[in-house]
């Protein structure tokens, strides 16, 4: 998994835009059943792509407040 494919994970989670975030997740997803399932040399932990974590907490973070502010 290159670097660059973290930082597009990244850069889809915080563009805010539908179809970029349906992607990401999507991703996220399919990367972690594979790390489980996969121990090869080049599969690196979803824990280790850097900002993936603010990333995903920032966009749950901005759904919640949008959800709290329409009652």
């Amino acid at each position: 998994f290159s670097d660059q494919n973290s930082k597009r994970i990244v850069m889809a989670l915080q563009s805010g835009l539908k179809s970029e975030l349906t992607w990401a997740l999507n991703t996220l997803t399919l990367l972690s059943f594979k790390e489980k399932e996969d121990s090869r040399k080049d599969s690196v932990p979803l824990a280790k792509i850097p900002g993936v974590l603010d990333s995903l907490l920032t966009m749950v973070l901005h759904h919640f407040l949008l959800y709290v502010e329409s009652f």
